[in-house]
């Protein structure tokens, strides 16, 4: 009895060390039903993008429903203008700041038109400073070449006191009003019917702009 049972034992093991061991046959069993395509995830396919959740989005401001718009301007600064901005941004719906050019009177400059050449200009120019004229300069390049300039004056009359000054030493000066492109700077902003709140503090801040409807866009 002792012998069989050593056998049946033996036996046993060398089962068990065989199923533990041996290699399993992959081929066996089909991953799916014949004619069913194999289930595989979108991010292992090539070629198929990845899908990308996005939130929704807000419903913006329509400008033309029921709101009033203005130009408010202009502003001599982007400083000033920055200013502004801050000032009126919890007063209006929306806003946009935007920057053009115009044309400014910079005043009335007098001179004496161009002489024949260089020389002839400095010879004036000292004759001037002679008779104790200052502020004047001989333009050396440009359109007005040898010109003599004598001053620039935000006053017309000023100017007027300057030519016949010039004038009493034989000299006929003249008079013409200077014009400039310059920046300007303007907040277009769009508000409540009734709500003016904005244009108040803007005209007692700024009381030299103004103020101009414009369609809502």
């Amino acid at each position: 009895m002792k012998w069989l049972f050593l056998a049946l034992l033996a036996a046993n093991v060398t089962f068990l060390g065989w199923r533990l061991f041996a290699s399993p046959d992959v081929n066996a069993l089909p991953e799916t039903d014949p004619g069913v395509d194999l289930l595989m995830l979108l991010s292992e396919k090539e070629g198929v993008p990845q899908q990308k959740v996005v939130d929704s989005p807000q419903p913006g401001l329509t400008l033309d429903q029921g709101l009033n718009c203005y130009s408010v301007g202009p502003f001599s600064s982007r400083a000033d203008l920055r200013r502004v901005t801050t000032w009126v941004e919890n007063d209006v719906r929306a806003m946009q700041p935007r920057e053009d050019k115009r044309m400014v009177d910079l005043g009335y400059w007098v001179y004496l038109p161009a002489l024949a050449s260089r020389t002839a200009a400095l010879e004036i120019a000292r004759r001037l400073s002679g008779q104790g004229v200052q502020d004047y300069y001989v333009v050396t390049s440009g359109e007005r070449e040898n010109t003599i300039s004598l001053g620039l004056f935000t006053d017309r009359m000023n100017a007027m006191v300057r030519r016949a000054e010039i004038a009493s030493f034989g000299y006929d000066a003249q008079i013409s009003p200077r014009r400039d492109e310059v920046p300007a700077y303007w907040l277009d902003y769009a508000i409540l019917p009734g709500a003016d709140e904005a244009w108040t503090r803007l005209k007692g801040e700024f009381p030299g702009v103004s103020r101009q409807s414009r369609p809502c866009t």
